[in-house]
């Protein structure tokens, strides 16, 4: 027979159970608050709660094991109790599953026994949970396949299990803790630091900053650079992929670490370049692998602030190596016009290493502002690794060495819902370790600004289409971009399509030449009509947006009308304009597929950065005629 030592003073209690035995060469998690011999401990049967609650009270003690069984037709409970050694714990019994996940959310706890029963033909459950500790998980009506899958998944042991029969078949409910994790290179290698100083900012949003960075090695030896990636993030980490390695300042052989990537003895390398960009850059994201000659290595990930002078620097998004989750920040809720309260939930696996990853498990939590689980689910594995343009949408993240994995969720919550927070949860195994990434960030109704619409009834037994538009849960033309998520590109219809004719004659498609206007009161802060148009959805090179910026008369409120006609523009810099105020006309210039007017509005943030905000119209109606409210739908039609 064969023996083994007994983990903690829990095992001493003699049970009747059915277990498995898995052989594993990793190490057991470290000892929790209630492991270790205890000072004094007690076991009971046949109490109910009440009487089980007053034991609790006179040992001054805390469940570790709790079970209940029917004598003739009430419900018993058995229990062992140890003497309390000071630490924050919870027991229930009664809850059904979605009671016990709001106490385990609210407590933010984790379960340590669990027992599963049925009355009145609910599945209930007598649970012990104590303060949260690293990764874990519970799951209850899985069969024995899809438990040990879970297993696996999570890189996990069992430290409880209940089982019933249903329906003909073995049924479980589980808690599980993650392995212990192989901890990233933590040596001190090098140090990146800088600064990144906004020059200026124009009317559009596009900004101009200067980099000033400085790589130091902090050793007596040269160290190797194994791999170094850059990003220029926008709020929430969102990011856009610069390159591998760093390029020097106009270009010219080698990199940023020269023609090797070897950093000399106690050498500290200067890089100072300039950068015009179209998008709110708060961030500039630096990850470097670092290897010295004895074998220590560094995952280094820095972030250095893009500042405005006079504004405080956005907050500084969570990191974590070798693999983190970005977002589109901030993360808003709004309501749409065909009445969904709608959170739409963006961003972005970041690997940093160049080497593959493979998914395990993919899961999102949105609790509302008062801790009641609102979303609990794990996610579809769906994601877009092409960082150029649309992308290519792969099912799963398996094997992947993609520095960018995007995705794109919206979730329909109660109509009640305005503030909470969004948790993403991503385990995956990365050179045969099981890891974790996790980002919680801040949920908040968006501010949403009232206008009127920039075009006319379209007449003529024709519709608008506000497309790429919110509301939908695929990167369109709009949803890489930060600036642009709240943003339409309106085109007409007519029998289904925006043209008749010739597909390469700008003059073929409807909303062509079409008149434009402004959406507010306010003054003419940008105009650009100089560049040629494309010729219908063939791109002409020389091209490039034409575009007015309206300041509203607020002050804080920008729209912004984008791929006019060249020549078209109606209005002057300075120019006062009142709701209606004909704008320009509607072309194809710049990065246009076809003639259409794209329209946004936006704001700048207290970092001072660009923010998009979502529109709504006071004189939208569909095509029967009905008022169109709230934020319009993408692909909305209306007259």
């Amino acid at each position: 027979m064969a023996t083994s030592t007994l983990r903690s003073w829990r095992s001493w209690i003699p049970l009747i159970v059915a277990v498995s035995f898995v052989a594993s060469s990793r190490t057991r998690a470290e000892a929790g608050p209630l492991d270790g011999p205890p000072q004094a401990w007690w076991w009971y049967a046949g109490d109910d709660v009440n009487s089980l609650g007053q034991k609790l009270t006179q040992n001054d003690a805390v469940l570790v094991d709790l079970k209940t069984y029917l004598d003739g037709s009430q419900r018993k409970l058995a229990a062992v109790m140890v003497k309390n050694p000071g630490v924050a714990w919870w027991w229930y019994v009664g809850l059904d599953a979605n009671a016990l996940g709001q106490k385990l959310s609210q407590n933010q706890a984790m379960l340590t026994s669990l027992d599963a029963y049925v009355e009145g033909g609910t599945r209930k459950y007598a649970a012990i949970m104590e303060a949260q500790s690293p990764p874990w998980w519970w799951y209850s009506g899985l069969d024995l396949t899809e438990t040990g899958k879970k297993v696996q998944q999570c890189c996990a042991y069992m430290t409880a299990l209940d089982a019933w029969v249903e329906a003909g078949g073995v049924r479980f409910a589980s808690v599980m803790r993650q392995f212990p994790q192989h901890a990233p290179g933590t040596a001190s290698l090098i140090s990146l630091t800088g600064t990144a100083p906004l020059t200026s900012v124009e009317e559009n949003g596009t900004e101009h900053f200067d980099l000033h960075l400085h790589l130091k090695n902090l050793t007596a030896s040269p160290v190797t650079i194994q791999r170094a990636e850059w990003f220029f993030a926008e709020n929430g980490g969102w990011a856009m992929p610069m390159g591998v390695l760093i390029p020097k300042p106009g270009g010219g052989a080698g990199d940023f670490f020269g023609a090797s990537p070897t950093v000399p003895t106690s050498a500290d390398l200067p890089l100072n370049t300039g950068w015009v960009w179209s998008f709110p850059v708060t961030h500039v994201l630096f990850r470097i692998q670092a290897k010295d000659a004895s074998g220590n290595l560094q995952d280094l990930v820095t972030q250095i602030p893009v500042t405005r002078a006079g504004f405080p620097p956005t907050t500084t998004p969570p990191v974590q190596t070798p693999v983190h989750v970005s977002l589109q920040a901030p993360v808003e809720v709004f309501t749409l016009s065909d009445g969904r309260r709608f959170l739409p939930v963006v961003g972005e696996l970041v690997n940093g290493t160049g080497a593959p990853l493979s998914l395990t498990r993919w899961h999102l939590t949105l609790k509302a502002g008062n801790g009641n689980v609102v979303v609990d689910k794990d996610l579809d594995q769906t994601f877009t690794v092409d960082a150029s343009g649309g992308g290519t949408a792969i099912d799963t993240l398996q094997n992947s060495s993609a520095s960018l994995a995007r995705f794109i969720y919206g979730l329909d919550v109660p109509a009640s819902f305005s503030a909470g927070t969004v948790t993403l949860e991503a385990d995956y195994t990365y050179q045969g370790a099981c890891l974790s990434a996790v980002r919680s960030e801040a949920v908040g109704a968006a501010p949403t600004v009232a206008v009127a619409s920039p075009v006319d009834a379209a007449g003529q037994g024709r519709t608008w289409k506000w497309g790429n538009g919110p509301g939908v849960t695929f990167f369109d033309a709009h949803k890489m971009f930060l600036q642009h998520r709240y943003a339409y590109d309106l085109v007409i219809l007519k029998n289904g399509q925006t043209h008749s004719g010739n597909a390469n004659d700008n003059a073929s498609y409807y909303a062509w030449n079409l008149p434009f206007r402004s959406m507010a009161k306010g003054k003419v802060v940008a105009v650009v009509d100089t560049f040629p148009e494309n010729s219908g959805n063939v791109s002409n090179p020389a091209s490039s947006n034409n575009y007015i910026v309206v300041q509203h008369d607020d002050n804080v409120t920008y729209s912004f009308y984008v791929h006019l006609r060249p020549g078209s523009a109606a209005v002057t810099v300075g120019q006062q304009v009142d709701v209606g105020t004909i704008l320009g006309r509607v072309g194809n210039a710049g990065a246009s597929s076809e003639p259409h007017l794209h329209v946004s509005c936006f704001r700048f943030d207290a970092s001072g950065h660009l923010r998009a905000v979502p529109m709504t119209f006071t004189n939208l109606q569909t095509v029967a005629g009905a008022a169109l409210s709230n934020v319009p739908v993408s692909d909305v039609l209306s007259r």
